[in-house]
Order: structure tokens, then C-alpha cells, then sequence
């Protein structure tokens, strides 16, 4: 808008040149107008190109052409131009034409002159103000449409029957939609039954007086993908208190989502490892078959821990069919001291294993070169029993470490839903210990007297360590839910302003924020004090905004007034013209000092944990147990859905999902192939696996003591396969439920582990002889405890 001047500019118009003289003369008088004056009406168009003027004054009553013909000319060109017609005609209908014709005001002359002319000169300066504000006022309105349009977030307007009447671009992209077909409709987006009713039970209980609520839910769009979406909703009322519209502002919060996930499922591992210990620490006050008993417990449920995809602590890595890397998880790096960024992407994955290049069990997989398999691994590789095609091995790296190490390869091949190969994915697990065990057994058994009482000494400070994990467990989930907190309740800083730094634009919650106001920052130059570690870094992603990479976020460290130094995220847009140049920046902050201080507690959090469980560990040292670290993963998976799928389809493990009448919802590849049956004779069907009579009971009592505070829970178990064998399995269950601790479905993770359990009857009859032979007054000389010749080891 051009700057308004401090004299009023006019053209006056009339064919009397005295009355033009009179009028300029009074006008300017008062210092408050610039008088240009012209007694021919159809040279005005021609000033009117060459010269721009606030207002026009023009005579009825010309020669050639009149006041409304003018009127009418400069109409067409100048439709906002002020126009006052200034004539001694006063009839009616020459009035209700200047109207009609886009007349602003209507000034009659008369005998007093001094009169007519002040009167002239109020319609004047009334006129002028009336532009100058309508114009204004739209640049404002298209200044706020501008800025609600180029949010990240999605914002909406509907009524109460569902009829959209705003809806901004992030909300139409988000949505795939136009917004011509959602204004003045009705628009649903695709959301499950249970998120659909907790809605609308959301939208009902915004009342008068609480006028604002807000809510998670998730939307499934065309693509099969599900988003996870945090909406702030207001209810607009009228003043008679009858609900009116709604306003929606929403976000996608599906990564912030999974990262919640992702720390729940490794709270409950550290829960798990935190039980396991606490077995471990009874059992050591009991006799050396209790020892032996808990080693074995432990052993399980590490086994157990590791089928966990997820998180998985087990090393495994994924590779396409063109032996690319697709996936290196946080175990693998860690036990190979190769990061994933080194690796993911390229074909080199055989670095953490070999000196020089060859292929591993996955690479001969995805090439179907199995007959080469004897080749590079002799008689040491076996079919697996559960998937076809997938194959494991047993070899020793002489290598590695001090002394070599001895590592347990497990490869499957990764199809598609068409049976294509897409790639392979393979798991090991260093069972050096396990190798070593036998001979070290023989010695332990010399040792195990002096171990009981040194494990007798350490009993006291395990119990108080145990004692201090569990505070530090209650301290993470706080931790945890002030982090989630956090995050919820954030209201958005949103500014505009010109490259030199002035303010154009402030919402309430950036004034309060920086304590000022709109009214003292709007239109001045208004820069928050960068924290200075961090200014080089700002200043940098301002300079990378270009035209094509106009966006940008940034966090940063600022100082409030108040000397308090508080961290921002900022989203940065700059905006260019239709030539390119830099016109403005708009940026839209939140505070996340709470997050980042949440974050710098929950690792501090962890390193304790990490630290109070190796100590317990080291306390074990004469027992041999080998204790993975736990080491929190939040690499967030951004696989497509096909590979996800195909990736648990190739799991050794059976993995399924029922509801709590027993209807299977999904079932993988491998829990198929062991019942033997096909995944359409399963899915949508209450197929319970037959179980022997003696052990319902107890599997009725673990799914019941399944809670939302202890929603997850371990038991092995038999279970009689159609063809009529009997086998063991272990399971892990967990319950799931809604927002209403109504519970949805269950999900398993198990596997076979009948050899398991032929391998400990066979070791307790083993020991039975054991202690039968050592009650003999003589003595025998031998090669270890039968009992310590644990199978596999």
C-alpha cells in the first residue's frame, strides 16, 4: 500500500474557471490539500495517467461532458478512486445517478460559500480515510489469509453438521484433496471405527465455557499408509450460546508417535532384564542346581528378548537382491565396530565378519546359489526346519578378539506378496561362550565352592543394587511422561517480517513469549537475542533459503528479556516475488526447552541403568553369564510397508495377532508353515490351537493376568500340531488396548522349542546321575558336572 502523504492531493473539474480559482483557494488555505484544477472534463483521463491524485471534485452541469458521464469514464479505469460531485443542480434524480454511477458523496452548492466549502472539505477528507482504510484492510485481510496458508500445520473451519468452509493448503495436501471439493461439503477422512467415536465424543464435549480440547488420532489414507494426527479443536459460539463452527489446527505427529513406541518397548525389555535378575539374585542364595536352573532361565529369556524385530538386540542386517544393504541395526554396529552409515547402501556387509570379500549365507541365497553352499561353509550348514529356504551355520573367526570367536549364522530369503525375491536378511549371535562352556564347566566345578561364598558376600549388594534400578526405572517413566507432556501442550510462535528485520506480523503467543506486544514490535525491527553459540548456525540456514529450498528448521537457544535461556523450534519460509527477490521470512517456533531437558535427563537416566547393570554383571562374573548390554534404540524405521511385511514374513519366528474372542487378525509366513495351514484358513477365523488338558488352566491364568500397567507376559508351553505331535513352545504375549483401557487384540512372538526342552530333561538326568555318583564314598575323576554339559554349548 503506498504510503499516504501529508496533504490530500485533488483534481477539481468544473467549466466555471472563477469557482475553480475560489475553491482551489479556500482548499489550500487550511494546508490539508494539494488543488490541481481543469475546465475541461475530457482532458481528465489523460492527468488522471500522468499524475495520481487522492480525490476527484467535479461540476454536474459541462459542456460536451457531464459530471456523471465523467464519472463514468474514470470508473472503468480508477474504480477506487474517490469521486465527489460538486454542482448547484439538486434535483433528485441527478443525485440517485451520481449514486449509481459510483458517486462517493454528494456536496450541493449554495449561497454561503464558506459553507459549501467546508462541507467539501470534510466529504473530502472522509472520502480519502475511506479509501485508504478499505485498502488497507484487505492488505490486512490477504496478510493473514497469506500467513494461514503457508502454515505446516492443517487448519480448518466446519459447522456442526460437517460442511467445511475453510481449509488451508497444508490441510488439502495432507488430505490429497482441492479445496474446491471440500468447501461447502461435507469431507470425512478415512480414520478406524474406535478413533471415528473417540472424536466425536471429543467435538461433544467442548462446551461454552471450555471452548478448547485436544486429541490424538490416526487417519489411514488411500496409499494404505497410516499417520498418526494431533488436532487443537475450538468451538465457536454464538452469542446466544447456540454452537456455531468449529476451528480445527492440526499436525502429524506420527514420528514423535513411533519414537513413544519404540521407548515403551525398551522400558519393557530393561523391565524384563530387571525380573530376570531379580530370579537370578534369589536363586544364588540356594544350592548349585538352583544356580544351574537360573542360567537357564536367563538364557531364555535372552533368547526370547532377541525375536523382538523391533528393537532387536540380535545383530542382524538386511540386503536387497542386488546385495545392497537395506538394514543395519544398533547390535550389529555395535558388535562390529562398522557404524550403519558406512555400510547401508553399499555391498559390503561382509566386512564385519571376513578379511577379504565373499559371499555370506544371505548373498548365496539371494543369488539361489545353494549348491555352492558346501563350499564356503563344508558340512557346518543345516536347512532350517521352519522356512523354506532359509539356512544357518556354525563357524569360527579366528580373527577376531584375542582368541577367535565363534559365531551362529541364520539367513531367509525376503519375498514378495508375488513370491518374488526382493532380498535376504540375516541374524548371528557370538556363541563363544557357549562353545567354551564345556571346558570351562570341568573348572568351574573345582570352583564352585569358593564361587557360593563369594556369591554369598555379593547377595546384600545385589539386593540394594536391584533396589536402585527400580527407583531409576520409576524416574525414566516420569521422565517419560513429562517428555510426552511436553510435547502436547505447545502452542506455536508464528512471525513475519522483512529481510532488514522488521515485523510485519506476531500472533499473541510469540508477544508473550518475547514479553512485548503486536503494538510495540509491528512495524519495527525486532530481533530476539540469539544465544551466541548459536547465532553462526542461524544466520546460515537464512542464507541457504533459496527460491527453489525455501524452507528450512532450525533449533536454537534464545534469551528472553527476563536473562532465561530457552530452546526453539523454528520452521523458516522465505518468500520471494514473481522475479525472485527476497521479499519476506515467516517463521513458525515452539518452546522445547522442556524436551530437550527431558531428553538430557532420560540419557542421563539410561547411563545409569547401563552402568548399575554392568555392575550386576560383573558380580556374576564366576557364573560365565554373558549379559548383552541394553542399549535403547530409537532409529526410527521409515521402510515402505512392503518391505516391513516381507521382512517379518521372512522371520524364523511364529508371530500372530487375535482378538480376545480368538479371531486371528494376522498370522506370518512361519506360523502358517508350523500348524500347516494356509494364512486364508486362519486370518478372520477363532482357530484355537489344540492344547493338552493339563496346561489350559495355567495358559487361561497368563493371558488373564495381562494388564494395561503389565500388559506383557512370557510362558512356554505344548501344543498338539494337527498331524498329532507334540511340541513345546515359548511364547511372548502382549495385550493391547485402546485410550479407554478397553482391551483390542493380543500380539504373539514365539517359537519352537521342543529340542530345547529334550536338551534340559536330558541335563537333569544327566545331574541325577551326577549326584548319585558323588554320593559314592570314592572318588571319581572326570571331564566336568554331567549338569554343566548344557546342549549347544
Amino acid at each position: 500500500m503506498p504510503l499516504r502523504r501529508n496533504t490530500i492531493s485533488v483534481l477539481y473539474i468544473d467549466d466555471d474557471p472563477s469557482l475553480l480559482e475560489i475553491g482551489k483557494a479556500f482548499l489550500e488555505l487550511s494546508g490539508q490539500f494539494s488543488v490541481a484544477t481543469t475546465e475541461y472534463p475530457l482532458s481528465v483521463m489523460d492527468l488522471l495517467e500522468n499524475q495520481e491524485y487522492d480525490c476527484i471534485i467535479s461540476d454536474y452541469q459541462m459542456p460536451v461532458l457531464d459530471g456523471i458521464g465523467l464519472l463514468q469514464q474514470i470508473r472503468r479505469q480508477y474504480a477506487e478512486l474517490p469521486f465527489i460531485l460538486f454542482t448547484g443542480k439538486g434535483r433528485e434524480e441527478v443525485v440517485i445517478q451520481a449514486f449509481d454511477a459510483g458517486a462517493d458523496y454528494y456536496v450541493q452548492k449554495g449561497r454561503d460559500v464558506q459553507s459549501q466549502f467546508r462541507e467539501l472539505s470534510h466529504k473530502i477528507r472522509l472520502a480519502v480515510e475511506k479509501r485508504y482504510a478499505d485498502r488497507a484492510l484487505r492488505e490486512s485481510e490477504e496478510r493473514y489469509r497469506n500467513v494461514v496458508q503457508d502454515q505446516n500445520e492443517f487448519i480448518c473451519r466446519f459447522r456442526p453438521d460437517g460442511t467445511y468452509i475453510f481449509a488451508n493448503n497444508a490441510f488439502c495436501r495432507t488430505f490429497g484433496v482441492d479445496e474446491d471439493a471440500v468447501i461447502n461439503r461435507r469431507f470425512t477422512p478415512l480414520m478406524p471405527a474406535e478413533d471415528a467415536r473417540a472424536i466425536r465424543k471429543h467435538l461433544a464435549s467442548l462446551m461454552r465455557d471450555y471452548p478448547q480440547g485436544t486429541i490424538e488420532h490416526r487417519i489411514l489414507f488411500p496409499d494404505g499408509s497410516v499417520r498418526w494426527h494431533q488436532w487443537i479443536d475450538r468451538a465457536i459460539f454464538s452469542e446466544t450460546g447456540a454452537l456455531v463452527e468449529y476451528q480445527s489446527v492440526g499436525r502429524d505427529i506420527t514420528e514423535q508417535k513411533i519414537a513413544e513406541m519404540n521407548l515403551i518397548k525398551t522400558n519393557d525389555e530393561l523391565r524384563s532384564a530387571f525380573e530376570q535378575l531379580t530370579a537370578t539374585e534369589e536363586e544364588l542364595r540356594t544350592s548349585y542346581l538352583d544356580l544351574a536352573q537360573s542360567q537357564h532361565q536367563l538364557e531364555e529369556r535372552e533368547i526370547i528378548l532377541n525375536a523382538i524385530i523391533q528393537a532387536s538386540p540380535i545383530p542382524q542386517f538386511v540386503i536387497d537382491k542386488n546385495h545392497r544393504v537395506l538394514y543395519w541395526n544398533q547390535a550389529l554396529a555395535a558388535y562390529s565396530g562398522i557404524a550403519a552409515h558406512e555400510i547401508v547402501g553399499t555391498d559390503q556387509h561382509w566386512r564385519a565378519f571376513y578379511k577379504e570379500k565373499r559371499p555370506c549365507i544371505a548373498d548365496l541365497l539371494v543369488d539361489k546359489a545353494e549348491d555352492q553352499m558346501p563350499e564356503w561353509y563344508l558340512d557346518r550348514l543345516e536347512k532350517s526346519r521352519l522356512i523354506d529356504g532359509a539356512y544357518s551355520a556354525t563357524d569360527f573367526f579366528s580373527h577376531m578378539g584375542f582368541e577367535g570367536k565363534w559365531l551362529h549364522f541364520t539367513a531367509g530369503l525376503i519375498r514378495d506378496r508375488n513370491g518374488a525375491i526382493i532380498g535376504a536378511v540375516e541374524t548371528l549371535e557370538d556363541v563363544t561362550d557357549q562353545k567354551l562352556k564345556e571346558a570351562e564347566l570341568a573348572r568351574e566345578h573345582q570352583e564352585l565352592a569358593a564361587s557360593f561364598e563369594q556369591l554369598a558376600a555379593t547377595e546384600e549388594e545385589l539386593r540394594n543394587n536391584y533396589e536402585q534400578l527400580r527407583l531409576l526405572e520409576g524416574d525414566l517413566r516420569r521422565s517419560h511422561e513429562l517428555y510426552r507432556g511436553v510435547v502436547e501442550d505447545q502452542t506455536e510462535l508464528i512471525c513475519r517480517f522483512r529481510p532488514d528485520g522488521t515485523i510485519v506480523f506476531a500472533n499473541n503467543a510469540y508477544c508473550r513469549y518475547f514479553h512485548t506486544s503486536q503494538k510495540e514490535i509491528t512495524g519495527r525491527i525486532f530481533r530476539p537475542e540469539v544465544f551466541v553459540d548459536e547465532r553462526d548456525k542461524v544466520r546460515e540456514t537464512f542464507r541457504a533459503l533459496m527460491p527453489d529450498n525455501p524452507v528450512a528448521s532450525v533449533d536454537q537457544r534464545t534469551v528472553l528479556p527476563d536473562g532465561t535461556i530457552r530452546w526453539q523450534h523454528w520452521v523458516d519460509r522465505a518468500i520471494f516475488d514473481a522475479r525472485g527477490m527476497l521479499v519476506e521470512y515467516q517463521s513458525v517456533g515452539r518452546d522445547i526447552t522442556d524436551v530437550k531437558m527431558a531428553e538430557l535427563k532420560l540419557q542421563r537416566k539410561n547411563e545409569m541403568l547401563h552402568a548399575a547393570y554392568e555392575q550386576l554383571a560383573a558380580a556374576e562374573e564366576e557364573l560365565r553369564a554373558s549379559f548383552t548390554e541394553l542399549d535403547e534404540s530409537r532409529q526410527r524405521i521409515r521402510e515402505s510397508e512392503e518391505r516391513y511385511r516381507a521382512v517379518v514374513e521372512g522371520q524364523t519366528e511364529l508371530i500372530c495377532r487375535f482378538r480376545p474372542d480368538g479371531t486371528f487378525v494376522f498370522v506370518n509366513e512361519a506360523y502358517c508353515r508350523y500348524l500347516k495351514m494356509s494364512r486364508e484358513e486362519i486370518i478372520g477365523r477363532a482357530i484355537l490351537p489344540e492344547i493338552p488338558a493339563e496346561e489350559r488352566e495355567r495358559l487361561a491364568r497368563h493371558f488373564k493376568g495381562l494388564t494395561p500397567e503389565h500388559p506383557v507376559g512370557r510362558i512356554d508351553h505344548q501344543t498338539i500340531l494337527p498331524g498329532g505331535a507334540v511340541t513345546w513352545q515359548s511364547w511372548v504375549d502382549q495385550a493391547i488396548y485402546d485410550e479407554n483401557g478397553r482391551l483390542v487384540e493380543y500380539q504373539s512372538v514365539g517359537r519352537d522349542i521342543s529340542d530345547y526342552k529334550k536338551a534340559v530333561r536330558e541335563l537333569r538326568e544327566s545331574e541325577k546321575k551326577y549326584r548319585e555318583k558323588i554320593a559314592e564314598p570314592t572318588t571319581t575323576s572326570g571331564n566336568g558336572h554331567p549338569a554343566d554339559q548344557r546342549p549347544g554349548a
